[in-house]
């Protein structure tokens, strides 16, 4: 019966251990999920080590000041004062604008493989470039400007640390390493398309309006 007992409490230890380590990262390490930048693969491998960012963390949609879209989507100065990106360190990853938007067509089309050509993107990112979806949330803020995660309206840091999207494996495993974080990303992500558009076939109006739209976020880009 006591060889029992310490079975019990040493398996019961054993996942305390395992749900206050998660806990411990959240409460110094905060992940900033902006739209198509692989926020989903991120929360994943993170939940898989129980490990509560984004869409795995319910409470943090109490601390929110508006409802256009799902909360972990949100840019966090649609936060209320004291929330867990005002209060823990944070991470992001940053995407060339322009790759953005060929993602986010092949996102939307996923499945149609009649629609993998350039005439069809170029068409639907007309449509879809818009004040409702780059200003309003539209699309559940897929298209919000990635400077409005970075910075808040005041130009104050709200992501320290950004991550490169072009090199996120070994930027994110180097930033796990630093905080001791037994976390690990391989080149597969989450969310892909079989499409095999690129930036290069986004046409001269839609490219000039990208560039306009977008301006702040390139010149992060340059920054980083």
């Amino acid at each position: 019966m006591w060889s029992l007992n310490v079975i019990v409490f040493v398996v019961l230890l054993g996942v305390l251990i395992h749900c206050m380590k998660g806990k411990n990262i959240e409460r110094f390490l905060e992940f900033i999920h902006i739209p198509k930048n692989a926020g989903t693969t991120i929360e994943n491998i993170a939940n898989d080590k129980n490990i509560k960012w984004g869409r795995f963390k319910p409470e943090h949609k109490k601390k929110v000041g508006t409802k256009k879209c799902a909360y972990w989507h949100l840019p966090p100065k649609h936060f209320y004062l004291n929330n867990y990106y005002d209060s823990d360190e944070t991470f992001c990853v940053f995407r060339d604008p322009r790759d953005k938007m060929v993602s986010e067509y092949s996102y939307r089309n996923k499945g149609k493989a009649n629609m993998n050509n350039k005439d069809d993107m170029n068409k639907w990112l007309k449509e879809n470039m818009n004040d409702e979806n780059v200003y309003n949330g539209g699309l559940n803020c897929h298209f919000i400007p990635q400077h409005e995660y970075i910075y808040s309206d005041d130009n104050e840091r709200t992501c320290n640390h950004i991550l490169k999207f072009d090199n996120l494996t070994s930027e994110f495993n180097n930033l796990m390493k630093k905080k001791n974080i037994d976390l690990r990303l391989n080149d597969k992500k989450d969310n892909q398309s079989n499409f095999n558009l690129t930036m290069d076939d986004i046409d001269d109006e839609n490219m000039q309006k990208i560039f306009k739209l977008y301006k702040k976020d390139f010149e992060i880009q340059k920054s980083i």
